[in-house]
């Protein structure tokens, strides 16, 4: 015991030594970023050489500016937090927690300020406006020589429960002109737009929500993601994978088609048209597309990357994940080695459409067990944006 209690008190020596030495070196030689933060006039401001961040202690409304660049965002609102309580489900405003408090905050690579959020009043029925046994301490910082605008969140739960979370709020679209959104193949999105546009689901060609396809993920790889696998020695540069597979690099610059074997809806399905029954069947075989193929190389597309979509057994989309074998009525497997074949002539890539996302209830290897389960069956679907289909629940099943 003696030894354990003086190497621990040998270590602590050693770790406040070098604190103290930490704090008498300037910010930047110690690795620190460059960031002061003050309180001033209601507003804690967190500066640093390149970016600063203003917070309003009373509305939590962030501003932050980049050079000539400022954005702007919205206060707390009533619906910044989703909570549950008692079986029940409500909304509360962080702004109203009753007890706030605001300090700087530095953990050596990050700097700015700790939000501690506490005695939140319910709003549910059960909860009658009691106070909610549920505390949040948020982060705001400037982290690394970057100087990236980076927010934390821990909650400390027991009875409450935080299910969602939206804060700091939208960007005031008062002061921004256009927003450009990386979903799709890239959106600007004007200030007047007026329409309601959901950046999330793919939407209709106008940009209004299609209300049977509201929540497929199709944004870009952000590139703090891309940092981080960097910074993991997890990344793989495009000159690597064009080293490891060659015809990655045949992909640049080349155009992008899309063909479509069989569509096959089954009636009472997700797409099926009672009104139309044309749209639920349509067939083109593997040998038709391979033609065309050969008609676009004539007319001097020299260089193609193709989509084959809706091969498998029973068409597009169909009892995923036992797709197999390709489509009989389109060629079946010799036919698709044709259509391949001729690809490769022709000096085209092609790839298969597949579907690692949905898991089709009609499928033969379907068991509920291996479905994705929610926690009960009685709240509305919540499962996080994968599903195209996950806006009704049978049972507890999304």
């Amino acid at each position: 015991m003696l030894l354990r209690s003086f190497t621990i008190l040998f270590t602590l020596v050693l770790a406040s030594s070098s604190f103290a030495l930490a704090q008498q070196l300037p910010r930047e030689q110690w690795g620190a970023p460059a960031v002061t933060v003050s309180h001033a006039g209601g507003k804690w401001t967190i500066a640093g050489k390149r970016h600063k961040v203003t917070l309003g202690a009373s509305d939590l409304a962030l501003k932050v500016e980049a050079g000539p660049v400022a954005w702007a965002m919205a206060p707390s609102a009533k619906d910044d937090m989703l909570v549950k309580s008692r079986s029940e489900e409500f909304y509360v405003r962080l702004a109203g927690a009753g007890k706030i408090d605001i300090v700087p905050y530095d953990t050596g690579y990050k700097t700015g300020v700790k939000i501690s959020l506490s005695r939140f009043r319910g709003a549910g029925l059960l909860t009658g406006g009691g106070e909610l046994d549920l505390a949040l301490y948020l982060t705001v910082c400037l982290e690394g020589p970057d100087e990236e605008l980076v927010l934390d969140l821990a909650a400390q739960e027991r009875e409450a429960l935080v299910r969602q979370l939206d804060w700091p709020k939208d960007v005031d679209a008062r002061v921004v002109d256009y927003t450009v959104l990386s979903n799709r193949r890239g959106t600007l999105l004007p200030r007047n737009w007026p329409k309601e546009y959901n950046p999330i689901g793919p939407g209709k060609p106008d940009g209004t929500i299609d209300p049977k396809d509201t929540s497929v993920i199709q944004s870009n790889l952000a590139k703090r993601y891309r940092r981080h696998v960097i910074d993991s020695g997890q990344f793989v540069s495009l000159k690597e994978k064009m080293a490891r597979e060659p015809a990655v690099a045949q992909l640049i610059g080349t155009p992008h088609l899309r063909q479509h074997i069989l569509r096959n809806y089954r009636e009472g399905a997700y797409r099926y048209d009672p009104k139309d029954p044309k749209k639920n069947y349509n067939l083109v075989t593997f040998d038709q597309r391979a033609g065309e193929l050969r008609q676009l190389k004539a007319k001097g597309i020299e260089r193609l990357y193709v989509c084959l979509a809706g091969w498998p057994r029973l068409g597009y989309d169909r009892q995923h994940p036992d797709e197999l074998p390709p489509a009989p009525q389109a060629g079946g497997w010799e036919g698709m080695r044709r259509y391949g074949e001729v690809a490769k002539e022709l000096g085209y890539l092609f790839v298969l459409h597949d579907q690692y996302r949905d898991y089709y209830t009609d499928a033969p290897s379907y068991q509920e067990q291996f479905a994705v389960h929610e926690e009960d069956a009685v709240r509305p679907p919540t499962s996080f944006p994968g599903s195209r289909f996950g806006q009704w629940k049978e049972g507890s099943i999304p």
